[in-house]
């Protein structure tokens, strides 16, 4: 038979310190909570971008709209034969909106439509009374409102239009302001 070891000759050795030892499961749970924040992050990078680019696209919306108003002002100027020298701008003009319209973003023209189908979507800087409007009509448009997939991400600034007030109306709504 075999002889055995005296196990009093051995002397205690402290071992490792106490740790937690985790279990696989724990390990695999901490892991996906690392991953799930590195998506998290990851996805509100993504966001920040879109709506930056949103951002620069509604702006360049903006510019060709006003481009769009000097191009039709230049046009209403010029001569005949010289407006046809304006056709390779309005079509650099088509192909701009053409390319934001691609991307969802749409540039609503208000210019003549009346004060209660803009006056939830614009901002109105000032109000022209004169004879040539019959109701209260946007005159002028100084930034458009812009829609990205039909939600309106740009509010617009318009100056309103409005008939002229006699003067029985003006001191009536002079002495109604008192």
């Amino acid at each position: 038979m075999a002889k055995f070891p005296d196990w009093h000759t051995f002397s205690e050795r402290p071992g490792p310190e106490d740790s937690d030892l985790l279990s696989p499961a724990a390990e695999v749970a901490a892991l996906l909570q690392q991953q799930q924040a590195a998506l998290a992050a990851a996805g509100k990078a993504e966001e920040q971008a879109k709506a930056s680019g949103i951002k620069a696209l509604v702006q360049q919306a903006v510019f060709v709209y006003r481009f769009e108003a000097a191009l039709k002002l230049l046009a209403a100027r010029l001569e005949p034969a010289v407006q046809k020298k304006l056709v390779s701008l309005r079509i650099i003009k088509d192909q701009m909106r053409d390319a934001l319209q691609q991307e969802g973003i749409e540039i609503e023209d208000l210019l003549g439509k009346a004060y209660d189908e803009v006056a939830e979507h614009v901002e109105v800087q000032g109000w022209l009374h004169r004879a040539e409007f019959t109701s209260e009509v946007v005159a002028e448009v100084r930034i458009p409102v812009i829609t990205y997939q039909g939600a309106i991400v740009q509010s617009g600034v318009v100056v309103m239009g409005a008939p002229t007030q006699s003067s029985e109306e003006q001191i009536h709504t002079s002495s109604m302001l008192d």
